[in-house]
């Protein structure tokens, strides 16, 4: 049997699990945070992380709040037999990933579904058979205009759009589905659109896929020559038909003033362990407790919430993060709009690299794009993730040739979304969050 017959799918709006027909290569695991839903799977999303940092052999894959029993395949005897030593690869899509800036929205769900990142064999590192490959994503959408006004990109609407993301492995760069691809993860959450609790903004994030491969003959496309594709749908029953509805979209990205839309709010990463079995146990750095216990809400005011010290980067060290903070706005009567940033820094509160860490790391010490959402009273405990992979393309060291310690710097900033907030307001960060950091020596980078 070519694939496990295995897919699921968690609806966060439903808080239900629901399996049915489909396939991966292997195993798959997919878990993260809808805004819109508080905390829910959280726990599992942090488990499910510091598992894979180690790379422990599991049946067990934690599937938001519910656990999905799989057999794992076993890796051919050739390729255990050929003693390779192991090796770790990370890869991003990095900067200005997003392929298209919106995308439809239809009546019914599964309809007109659009590729809006893809990582190609460019960057997506070769898989052969025992390599686990391990999937990060987060991408940003946005509902258009209410009302007519400057700003909207299409025709204005007042529904809320049902927004399905999905993770393809696929043959060629605009695949979304079908013949030529295999889905390895999916989200499905609802932006909503409507007042006082409009969220406007809406991240989706993908925390832990992880895929086996148990043969290359598995893959649906030839060695070499994948496609890594985030695919995104939208939907909504109350969509008008004919040539108005036509023109209503969800933004990939964020809305501008003048009715443009400024991507570059999320990116694809991946890490390769080639081939998994044999990898050294690499125990995750983890920083639990927060910098401050509250941010100022103002206009672009930049604050570090939590930051682990790694002392001694070489060249071709490589980095994976996952990081988790939860805030409370139900001490203020306002909804608020919650930006959040991951930095390779020169201290412990910088919340920008520098011109020095740009200089030997790659990306250039931004680890995770620049991300914001809004936090509504609807549910005002808002969770945010993050995730990420950085290298090192120099030695971390000052003039002298001496090694300096460099900073995993989790950044945040609030604002009011209507009207000028209070000097005295805050956006509270509650103690259930933190930073975990996987530091691959360059001894294994390949």
């Amino acid at each position: 049997m070519l694939f496990e017959n295995v897919r699921a799918a968690f609806d966060f709006d439903d808080q239900a699990l629901q399996a049915g027909p489909g396939g991966v290569l292997a195993t798959r695991m997919w878990a993260g945070i809808d805004h819109s839903c508080g905390a829910l799977g959280r726990g599992a999303s942090r488990a499910a992380f510091r598992s894979a940092a180690t790379i422990a052999s599991t049946a067990a894959l934690v599937i938001g709040a519910g656990v999905l029993m799989l057999i794992a395949p076993e890796i051919p005897a050739t390729a255990l037999a050929q003693g390779a030593s192991p090796h770790v690869l990370v890869a991003t899509t990095g900067n200005d990933s997003e392929l298209r800036k919106k995308v439809p929205i239809s009546r019914k769900g599964g309809k007109k579904p659009r590729v809006v990142m893809s990582m190609g064999p460019e960057k997506l590192p070769s898989l052969s058979a025992g390599d686990r490959l391990k999937v990060t994503a987060e991408v940003q959408v946005t509902t258009d205009c209410e009302v007519k006004l400057t700003r909207c990109v299409g025709r204005p609407y007042t529904y809320n759009p049902i927004v399905k993301a999905k993770l393809v492995l696929a043959d060629e760069k605009l695949v979304a589905g079908g013949a030529g691809s295999v889905e390895l993860a999916a989200r499905r959450t609802r932006c909503r659109q409507k007042r006082p609790d409009r969220e406007h903004h809406c991240l989706i994030v993908f925390t832990d896929t992880i895929l086996d491969v148990a043969s290359k003959g598995q893959l649906p496309c030839a060695a070499g020559s994948c496609h890594l594709n985030m695919v995104i749908q939208a939907h909504n029953k109350r969509k008008e038909e004919g040539k108005k509805g036509r023109r209503n979209k969800l933004l990939i990205g964020e809305d501008e003033p003048d009715g443009s839309v400024l991507g570059d709010r999320g990116r694809i990463n991946v890490t390769r362990f080639s081939p998994q079995a044999g990898q050294p146990v690499i125990p995750p750095l983890v920083t639990n407790t927060p910098l401050v216990p509250s941010v100022p809400i103002g206009a672009g005011e930049k604050v570090t919430v939590y930051s682990q010290q790694l002392d001694g980067l070489q060249n071709n060290d490589q980095l994976m993060m996952n990081a988790t903070m939860t805030n409370d706005i139900s001490d203020l009567t306002y909804n608020v709009r919650i930006k959040s940033r991951v930095v390779l820094a020169p201290s412990a509160t910088a919340t920008a690299p520098g011109k020095d860490v740009r200089a030997i790391t790659d990306p250039k010490g931004e680890i995770s794009e620049g991300t914001g959402f809004n936090c509504t009273q609807r549910k005002p405990r808002c969770v945010t993730e993050k995730v990420g992979v950085i290298s090192m393309t120099k030695d971390a060291v000052d003039e002298s040739g001496s090694p300096i310690p460099l900073f995993v710097n989790v950044t945040l900033e609030a604002a009011r979304l209507s009207g000028a907030a209070s000097k005295s307001d805050v956006l509270s960060i509650l103690p259930a969050g933190d930073l975990a950091v996987v530091r691959y020596p360059a001894t294994l980078k390949g």
